[in-house]
């Protein structure tokens, strides 16, 4: 538990300059229009972390969608570039809360929805969401600022300008 908190303090907390930088060159989007800051070069950028509960009956179930995604990988990122979907990551405590689970993402404004997508995988991904987790579990939490080095931030402007299908490395 201690390493997930270390971890998710890190991404969450960095440094002051990092977090001018992404709004110099991102308008970051937390649902809130008082902290977007609009930028004419720059798509919004979405930065969000959820928080979920699992089914307690369901953990077997969520490592065997997990191995789902590990085995599926390229299918898997090759939904991503009609969600906008730039860094999707999923955390879980597998000794102190192993029924919570952390999500993080980081996408454009225009993406679209999984709910929205004609794509087989994005079903099973549904149909797991619903039987794997507990009903209106989900917190989003509000991101006080996120860090993103400017090389990151150069090449979503550049793929926002000229999208070509994300690398399905």
């Amino acid at each position: 538990m201690h390493k997930l908190l270390s971890f998710l303090a890190g991404v969450l907390l960095g440094g002051d300059a990092c977090y001018g930088l992404l709004h110099q060159r991102l308008a970051l989007s937390t649902g809130s229009d008082s902290s977007s800051v609009p930028h004419a070069d720059a798509p919004p950028l979405t930065v969000r972390l959820h928080r979920f509960q699992l089914r307690p009956d369901k953990l077997d179930e969520f490592q065997s969608w997990i191995q789902f995604e590990h085995d599926h990988h390229a299918e898997t990122v090759a939904t991503l570039e009609r969600e906008q979907m730039y860094t999707e990551g999923i955390f879980r405590d597998r000794v102190g809360d192993p029924t919570t689970i952390f999500w993080l993402e980081i996408h454009g404004a225009q993406g679209a929805t999984t709910e929205s997508s004609p794509l087989a995988i994005d079903r099973a991904y549904q149909r797991f969401m619903a039987d794997t987790f507990v009903p209106h579990s989900r917190v989003t939490m509000q991101p006080e600022y996120t860090l993103l080095p400017s090389f990151l931030l150069d090449a979503i402007a550049a793929h926002e300008q000229n999208p070509k299908p994300l690398a399905n490395k």
